[in-house]
């Protein structure tokens, strides 16, 4: 979805490349994760609460995905910082409101300033 979206316009990177580029971290650092639980030597079973805990998160990523064309980067970025950030712990409502809001908007400024479009 990221490539259609163009990772590349003539100014720069266009409005896929931040999706193309997380998406790819997410599924090496995802990768490396776990191929260094496999290797170590604490086993530990997952828990029912982990796994819910990561198809919350790709959910997460799945709704950011169908969003992001509707009603853009900026407010699609800025609910799964809000998501991301809940689920990981976080439950003050100002604190979690004022990251979506940072990361996205920085998220996009520096993007800007690299010349991407959105």
């Amino acid at each position: 979805m990221a490539v259609q979206m163009g990772v590349m316009s003539d100014d720069g990177p266009g409005a896929g490349f931040f999706p193309l580029v997380a998406g790819v971290g997410l599924a090496i650092l995802s990768a490396a994760w776990f191929l260094r639980k496999c290797i170590s030597r604490e086993r530990r079973t997952a828990e029912a609460t982990d796994l819910i805990g990561v198809g919350l998160q790709v959910l997460a990523l799945v709704v950011f995905t169908l969003l992001l064309p509707v009603i853009g980067f900026t407010p699609a970025a800025a609910a799964l910082v809000f998501a991301t950030a809940l689920l990981v712990g976080e439950r003050r409502p100002v604190v979690l409101i004022l990251l979506a809001i940072a990361l996205s908007l920085g998220v996009r400024a520096l993007f800007g300033l690299l010349g991407a479009t959105f």
